[in-house]
């Protein structure tokens, strides 16, 4: 029996698991990466910096070692890289475990979660969900337009796949989150025209 189960092992995983150590919890950390990092793993194009003045991203006991105001990827996995080994925090932590079913029982929950191909099973008293507000992507359902012969792309999408199939294209991006930064800041130099719709004025 756990006291903790922490599910997730990006920024808010990595500062559970801190503050569990700290507390002298028997806990443990649940990734279904291979890696630490959360959305700096698989939700980042190898472009992206961050868009928060690293001054209010940091943890509290470490400090970002960046010349840039706003560090890239790479300077931010290394920066989680560097604070977990600070700490021992990996010794915690089971990658490769993704999480299916959690059950509440009348002492504590059940936590079921597939490693290795297998099935496996743990108690914890409580549980902390750290994997993240925007885990699933979103897609608003937009009528087929009829003669629209192009592609269309979650952000999500394009994480993974050559943007050079981008390359001269007119682009239409829905939506003015960090996302959309992250993909103008990919395509500016290299896109023939980019439009952008939409809802609300963003925060800058």
């Amino acid at each position: 029996m756990y006291d903790l189960c922490i599910i997730g092992f990006g920024v808010s995983g990595i500062s559970c698991a801190k503050h569990a150590l700290e507390k002298k919890l028997n806990f443990i950390v649940l990734e279904q990466q291979s890696e630490l990092g959360g959305c700096w793993i698989n939700k980042a194009f190898s472009w992206t910096k961050l868009q928060t003045h690293k001054k209010y991203y940091k943890f509290p006991d470490l400090d970002i070692e960046s010349q840039s105001e706003y560090p890239n990827k790479t300077e931010l996995i290394n920066y989680f890289d560097t604070y977990v080994k600070k700490y021992n925090l990996l010794e915690y932590v089971r990658f490769n475990s993704k999480v299916k079913i959690i059950n509440k029982t009348k002492y504590c929950w059940n936590i079921k979660f597939i490693l290795n191909n297998e099935t496996l099973e743990m108690n914890s008293r409580y549980i902390a969900v750290c994997s993240g507000l925007f885990t699933e992507p979103y897609i608003p359902k937009i009528e087929p337009l009829k003669h629209f012969t192009g592609l269309t792309y979650h952000s999500s999408d394009l994480i993974k796949k050559n943007m050079d199939k981008l390359k001269d294209k007119t682009i239409l991006i829905i939506g003015n989150g960090a996302s959309c930064s992250d993909l103008i800041n990919g395509l500016i130099d290299n896109t023939k025209h980019i439009t952008i719709l939409y809802r609300t004025p963003k925060w800058y």
